[in-house]
Order: structure tokens, then sequence, then C-alpha cells
């Protein structure tokens, strides 16, 4: 008999079998130590590039923050009789914002990871901004014949863009500051969007008694334009800092995509920040839409000094923001501050309530410092507990929930708050305290649950450097397995089919003995 009707060739499954049985070792080769001071101005490696991106950073949600206020700032009551409605219709223009994004930003963060990146993500979102506030300003041309309903489907379609423009930000900030100056760029980011808000309380007020309200709107939509191109001037970054960076090859990129299904795998210490972010942002937020009226029952304030009043928040925030982010930054330890600031708040909003002989400055001072401290321990914190290529994702699922909480909670006052009866904001304050109490006992249960875990998130700079370097390492090394998996099966596949592949000698040697013995054994 001859050899060729007896001769096997091993078959594609043999030779994936084998490949799968070695797996090699990592290749790390790519990951290289950078001489930050031979690279050029605009290098991602340089903390040039980096200011650059805070930059373009800051501007791209200013106008969005901006304009989202513009009710409040106008006040309820104003505002209300501007488009022929009551408190349930003035509530209606905050709620309808963030009805969408109850789903919206997790949506928006999937579509950034998997497909459009932060550069087109924020071409988008800026846009879609610019077109909801510019239908927002065209339905105040004519308010009492059906403008309101216009204005109310502008703040829809704005409500499209405006939080997933935030998460744009903050995937933007996680990808060129993780390991870098995080807590200080996002503090940054908040103090220029905070800083928005508290123009427009201090601005928008007085442009109303001079102007009108219509022309109040029109003069937010002209920053949210500004916002839109801040998004092409990131988009420009972006694309040469990518095209600057060493990376894997495009096939590698798969493997490093985020499903649907990673979501499930979150840890605990994700969904403690998503929670606390939930009922802290509640007390801040809406009490910021009703607090005008709370102020003129509690403290007996006219509507201008009201909206100056309900302003430090947002201007605390925006002058001491950078401060407070590089000292956590430096220091560490971001569960501590987080627990000392939501009790902070919740006590704050205590004082207001029962002792109106202090003067209000005080605690809303008080209260602004403790929004600043939990936005710049918070957000930061979450590349720690979640996959590089996740991030996105994980800011749209917090912003998601962090919506719900602000659609129910102004739909809730909404029934229960009468603008002619005083003491009803009094009872809602109360309220407010509770939400923010809330917070501060998650975040103890978060302190609590870290340590039990091996502490990853309350931490020292220096841990928290080496548990972000770390993480890079083992993403790296498992995009080179997965790429070395594929081209070892590749050339096994290669050779069964009657290829011959010189690069893999112990697949084609392994190979060779199996043809060999089956060849005996037939015989």
């Amino acid at each position: 008999m001859s050899d060729d009707k007896f001769h096997y060739d091993p078959t594609e499954e043999e030779g994936l079998a084998y490949a799968e049985e070695t797996p090699p070792g990592p290749d790390t080769s790519s990951i290289q130590q950078v001489d930050v001071s031979k690279l050029s101005f605009l290098h991602p490696h340089r903390r040039s590039f980096r200011l650059l991106v805070l930059v373009g950073a800051c501007v791209l949600t200013f106008g969005a923050y901006f304009s989202q206020d513009v009710p409040g700032a106008v006040g309820t009551k104003d505002m209300s009789a501007f488009f022929g409605v009551g408190t349930t219709g003035y509530s209606l223009l905050y709620s309808i914002y963030a009805l969408p994004n109850i789903v919206l930003p997790l949506i928006g963060g999937m579509l950034i990871d998997r497909y459009l990146g932060p550069k087109f993500g924020g071409i988008l979102f800026a846009g879609i901004v610019v077109i909801g506030q510019t239908i927002f300003s065209i339905g105040t041309l004519f308010p009492q014949s059906g403008g309101y309903y216009v204005s109310l489907f502008g703040r829809f379609v704005f409500g499209l863009g405006g939080e997933n423009l935030a998460v744009t930000q903050s995937t933007y900030c996680a990808k060129w500051f993780a390991g870098k100056e995080l807590a200080t760029a996002f503090s940054i980011t908040l103090s220029f969007a905070r800083f928005g808000s508290a123009i427009n309380f201090i601005v928008i007020p007085s442009v109303v008694e001079w102007a009108g309200i219509s022309f109040a709107v029109w003069i937010a939509t002209v920053t949210c334009v500004f916002s839109f191109v801040a998004s092409l001037y990131l988009a420009g970054l972006d694309w040469k800092g990518d095209k600057q960076m060493v990376t894997k090859e495009d096939d590698d990129q798969e493997a490093e995509m985020i499903r649907l299904k990673d979501v499930l795998k979150f840890g605990p210490l994700y969904w403690y920040l998503t929670f606390i972010v939930v009922f802290f942002y509640i007390s801040v937020f809406v009490f910021v839409q009703y607090s005008a009226g709370f102020f003129e029952y509690q403290y007996e304030k006219d509507s201008t000094e009201a909206g100056n009043l309900n302003s430090v928040i947002y201007l605390t925030s925006a002058i001491f923001s950078p401060f407070v982010g590089y000292g956590i930054d430096r220091i560490g330890y971001p569960l501590y501050f987080l627990i000392a600031a939501t009790g902070t708040y919740a006590l704050m909003m205590l004082v207001m309530a029962s002792l109106s002989w202090i003067p209000p400055i005080i605690p809303m001072f008080l209260c602004g410092l403790s929004y600043t401290v939990v936005a710049s321990s918070l957000w930061p914190t979450v590349p720690l507990v979640v996959k590089a290529h996740e991030l996105g994702t994980a800011y749209g699922i917090a912003f998601s929930i962090q919506n719900l909480g602000q659609v129910i909670a102004p739909a809730f006052l909404s029934i229960f708050i009468d603008p002619d009866h005083g003491a009803d904001y009094l009872y809602a304050v109360l309220g407010f305290a509770v939400t923010a109490g809330l917070s501060s006992a998650l975040a103890l249960s978060m302190l609590f649950t870290d340590l039990a875990m091996g502490r990853t998130v309350n931490v020292s700079p220096a841990m928290k450097k080496a548990l972000l370097e770390q993480q890079e390492l083992e993403q790296a090394a498992a995009a080179a397995m997965a790429s070395d998996q594929r081209q070892r099966i590749s050339s096994a596949t290669s050779y069964a089919s009657g290829g011959e592949d010189e690069e893999f000698p112990e697949v084609i040697s392994t190979l060779d003995v199996r043809r060999k013995r089956n060849s005996k054994t037939m015989y």
C-alpha cells in the first residue's frame, strides 16, 4: 500500500486544541519607558498636551450647564407666569430634560466605548445640545400661544445631548489623566461647569429685568455654540494624541471592547459610588431648583437676593474645586473626604431648615464646599473600580441612574409644594437632609467594603498610581496574549490545511509526531 492511502492530515480542530493546550506567556515588549523631555509639545505624555485637553474639556460642557438651569435662575413664579403654567408645568421643564437621560447616558457611554470614541461622541452630543437649546429659545418668542410646548420639546432634545456630553467629558479626563492628576482634572472641569451655572444664576435674573426672559434664553443658546466649537477642538487633539501613542494592532482592540453583559460584572464598589451619586445629587440639584422659593419664605428675601444665594453652591464649587482636587490628588484616601462632605451637607440642610437666625450665606457656602469635595473625590474613583475600556459605560450608567432620581424627586415634590405656601419648601429641605444623610451612610458602608476587599479605592496616591499601572500592564498583557493566541491558532490551522509556517516549529513538530503515530496505527 502507498503511504498516500493512509496519509493522515491533522484536522483543524487538532491544531486549535494544541494551540489552546499551550498558551503563550504575555508579550509585553510593546510597553516602553518614555523619556518625556524628548517628546514634542503636543505628545500625550507631555503635561502641555493634557493642559490643552483640559481647556477643551472645560468649555465642552460650559454651555450645557449654563443653559440647564435657566428656568431655575428665572424663578418658579416668573417662569410659570411667563408660560402661563403652574408649578407642575414648571417642574416639567426639568423633568423632561432628565427623563430621556434615565437610559441615554448608558447608551451614549457604550457608543463612546465601542463605536464613536470621545471625539465623535463629543461632536454629536454637543450638536444635539445646540439644537435643543435653540428650539427652547424659539418657544420663548410666543410663550402664551403654544410656545410652552415648543420649549418643552426643546428641553427634551437638549436632554438627549446634555448628560451624554458630561459622559464624554468624563471619558476624556479618564483617558488622558488616569494616573496623572486625575482628581485635579475632574475638579477643574467641575469648577468651570459650575462657574457656568453660578454665572447663570447671577446674570440671567439681571438680563430678565433688563431685556426679558426670551432674550436671556437666547444668550444661553450662544454659550452652547461655544461648547460645540470646543467639541471640534477636542476631537482634533484626541485624534493627534491617539496617532502618537504606541498602541496594539487594531485586531487587538476587539479583546478590549465592552459588551452589555460586562455591566453585570461591575463590582459592589462601583454600585456604591453610583447610588451615592443618586442620593447626594438629588439633595443638591433638586434643592437648587426650589431654593429660591425657600429663601423667600424662610429668610424673607426678594427674588434677586434669593437668586444670588442660589448661586453660592455653584460659585463656591467654581472657586474651590481646583484646590480641593489638587489636595485629594496629593493626600489620597478619597472615601474619608466623601463621608465627611456628605455628612456636612446633610447637617447644613438641617441648619437652614431649623436655625433661620444664622445668615444663609454660611450654610450655603458649606454646602458648596461639600458638593465640591464629593465631586472631586467620587468621580476620579471610578477608574479604580472598572477597566479602562469600560469607563464610558460606567460613567453612563451612573448618569442614567442619577437622572432617574432627578426625574422622580421633582415630580414628587411638585405634588406637595404650593408656591404660595412657604412651609412646603421647608419640608422639602428636610427631605434633602435625609437624602444627603443616606449618601453619607452609603459612603461609610463603601469604606468597610473596600477594606474587606483589600483596599483598592481608599488608598494613598502612591498606591493608587501602582494600582492603575498594574491594571494597565494586565490589560496590555491580556491583549498581547490574545493576539499571540490568534496567531498560533491561525498558523496551526494553516499547517493542518497543507501550508507551512516556520514561526511555529513546536506546533509543526507535534503535528508531525501525531501524523507518524497515526500512520503506524493504521498500518
